[in-house]
């Protein structure tokens, strides 16, 4: 799993921060990756992936993005994936890697007579490090994570001249889901 903030980043939002806070820290920097891995329905890191995708249609959509490099695509509805199940390159295009958008040019990817998971994908994609937005959204929330943390389960407090403050209990503040929302598997930009 690809660490979407560092300690230093994090440190630069916490006035004078305690060395002795370094452990939770970086807890707090990868528990709150994973569930931004989570929230996205994606991996972020560089890596090989295999993907199955059903036939019946001209474009799939790899998940693991930006794509880098489409390694082979074989249509195969025995699931053996032989060589000469092996579709060429010159038959499809990578559309859009930041989408993960792959397009077959002779129509669609396998009939609809064989509509599950005759398509597989192996493929690199994924950041090397994440994107500057993303790597803000999860310092911010680590930070208001540390700041809090004596505050776990507090909803709201009154003061004595009647204002009230409240505390966000969702598991991400809202603009760490604005940032997120860009990142999930379901958005197509």
């Amino acid at each position: 799993m690809l660490p979407l903030t560092t300690l230093e980043n994090v440190k630069t939002l916490l006035k004078n921060p305690d060395p002795n806070l370094d452990p939770l820290i970086e807890s707090f920097i990868n528990a709150f990756s994973q569930a931004a891995a989570d929230y996205c329905l994606r991996e972020f890191d560089s890596d090989v992936t295999t993907e199955y995708f059903d036939g019946g249609t001209s474009t799939i959509f790899l998940t693991r993005r930006p794509v880098t490099k489409i390694v082979n695509i074989w249509v195969d509805d025995t699931w053996v994936w032989g060589d000469t199940k092996l579709i060429p390159v010159t038959d499809y295009r990578l559309v859009n890697a930041a989408t993960g958008m792959v397009h077959y040019r002779l129509g669609v990817w396998y009939p609809s007579a064989f509509p599950k998971g005759p398509i597989k994908v192996v493929y690199e994609g994924g950041y090397d490090s994440p994107p500057d937005d993303l790597e803000m959204a999860i310092r911010t929330q680590v930070a208001y994570k540390i700041k809090r943390r004596e505050d776990v389960g507090l909803v709201k407090v009154s003061f004595p001249d009647g204002s009230v403050q409240k505390r966000i209990v969702d598991e991400f503040l809202p603009e760490v889901v604005s940032v997120l929302d860009r990142y999930s598997a379901s958005y197509i930009g």
